[in-house]
Formats: structure tokens, sequence, C-alpha cells
């Protein structure tokens, strides 16, 4: 029955070398860090849609860009909506 569950090199094919892993002690913190890498990826693509189609902030664009108010004006509207 032992024969099964070992490799061709006598190692447990599930437990890698030594029993830990076949990432080693570090496995838990590689999948934490790519977990938390794709939940960051996700909430920033989220929060970049929203603010790319602010209304508030897509009519200022337009003003400035049909002239109506200055750069100046532009930027100082878009400091005080705190928009980046």
């Amino acid at each position: 029955m032992m024969y099964f569950n070992r490799g061709f090199d006598g190692f447990d094919r599930f437990n890698g070398c030594f029993g830990a892993g076949y990432f080693g002690p570090w496995g838990m913190f590689i999948w934490m860090g790519i977990l938390i890498l794709i939940i960051g990826l996700v909430v920033w693509a989220i929060l970049k849609k929203k603010t790319d189609n602010d209304p508030i902030l897509v009519s200022l664009r337009e003003k400035f860009v049909r002239g109506e108010i200055t750069e100046e004006e532009y930027l100082s509207k878009k400091r005080a909506l705190n928009i980046k």
C-alpha cells in the first residue's frame, strides 16, 4: 500500500520533500500573496472604472475642452471635488 503513495524518487507525491508540500513552508505565504494581488487588482479596476465614468468629472472635462473654463479653474474645481 505504501508503494502507491510514493513517487519514482521515493518522496511522497502529495507532500513533496520532507512533508512540507511543493512550495515548502512558504507555500501559504505565496498563495496568500497571489490572493491579495488578485483582490487588489479587482478593487483597483472597479475604482478606476467608477472615476472614469463620473458624470461630474465628465461635464467638467467637457467645459474645459469647449473653452468655457480655464485650466486653472479646471484644476481648482477638480481639486475641490477630490478627484484625481
